[in-house]
């Protein structure tokens, strides 16, 4: 696993993090970093790698012992060390320190050198690498620069600070439900989520690599965790009828979207659009201030979460130069995918 330390460019050391102690300092640092997020925790790297099979170790690039910028780097042994991604994580990206009182050329020179650093003092560790950066990053020059290809990607952001600005159509699903007498549960029940779920995956045909045992599994360690909390639309008779669970880092007020999931026979009583209005009421008298909706790159999914009023926001995917085997690994992954659909 760990390696010895590599110096790059003389002022920065990037090494893996090793103890306890690293990683208690990681979880801090990561919680403090504008790019926070429940996927780069050990509590999610070491819940949904064990499902899979996964090993995760955390790089680090430090000036004078003060951390600049980490990523956790997950893989899987397959003739080396291969990434292929956790199931159903939104985000797996680099971290910085936080933006210091200083000059914009100087900031921008910092995120550059600490981005470099870190690629190439990660350089060969896996095959089939690629990241999805945070939103709050825009300057992947650092990859380009590197060799990497960056494709744009698209989420939708909710402010919970104020009223969500939505649409006629979603008003109207509002009365609709309201009439039906829908209501809203947030105690924990996996088996009323995965009713919901389970009925999307098999109708929608979408794979997330996991058996739904080891969904239930990951679940649950993330609710003890204090990471996952529970939304469900039930009838008026108590059935689910749609339900998601939502992912955030303790402490800190911002909140990700996990697994949604809606019953074939409430697709048009609105109540998708219900349960995230009624969602959002929840997390805003939690605390928490805004929501990523995780995800805007198809065109349903971009309307749905659009009418919600949301502030559209960019992030990228970028991807390691690939070698043959890599190379040829992605082009049957993409033959796969066109088969199946």
């Amino acid at each position: 696993m760990a390696e010895p330390e590599t110096t790059v460019e003389s002022k920065y050391v990037v090494r893996p993090l090793e103890g306890e102690a690293d990683l208690e300092r990681w979880q801090t640092f990561m919680a403090a970093s504008p790019q926070v997020n429940p996927f780069s925790m050990s509590a999610w790297l070491e819940a949904a790698g064990r499902e899979v099979g996964a090993a995760s170790e955390i790089w680090i690039a430090e000036k004078s012992g003060e951390w600049m910028a980490g990523v956790p780097l997950t893989s899987r042994r397959l003739a080396g060390r291969w990434h292929m991604g956790l199931p159903l994580a939104a985000y797996n990206t680099f971290h910085y320190r936080p933006a210091r009182d200083a000059h914009p050329s100087s900031m921008t020179s910092e995120h550059l050198e600490a981005s470099r650093a870190l690629i190439e003092g990660t350089r060969g560790r896996l095959k089939n690498w690629d990241l999805m950066l945070s939103p709050t990053i825009d300057d992947v020059r650092p990859w380009i620069w590197e060799g990497w290809t960056a494709k744009p990607r698209y989420t939708y952001v909710l402010d919970l600070t104020r009223p969500l600005a939505l649409t006629h159509a979603v008003r109207k699903h509002l009365r609709k439900c309201q009439e039906a007498s829908f209501t809203f549960d947030s105690s924990w029940n996996l088996d009323a989520l995965c009713s919901v779920f389970g009925a999307t995956i098999e109708r929608q045909g979408f794979g997330m690599r996991l058996t739904m045992e080891a969904f239930r599994r990951i679940s649950d360690r993330l609710h003890e965790a204090g990471v996952a909390i529970m939304g469900i639309a039930r009838t008026a008779e108590g059935e689910p009828a749609a339900g998601h669970i939502l992912l955030s880092v303790p402490g800190v007020p911002v909140s990700f979207h996990w697994a949604i999931g809606t019953h074939a026979r409430f697709l048009t009583s609105g109540v998708s659009s219900w349960l995230m209005v009624e969602t959002a009421a929840e997390l805003a008298r939690r605390g928490f201030v805004t929501w990523d909706l995780c995800g805007a790159d198809f065109p349903s999914i971009a309307r749905f979460k659009s009418n919600l009023g949301g502030t559209l926001a960019h992030y990228f995917q970028v991807e390691a130069p690939r070698g043959r085997l890599e190379s040829a690994y992605t082009s049957f992954k993409s033959s796969w995918r066109k088969l199946r659909s």
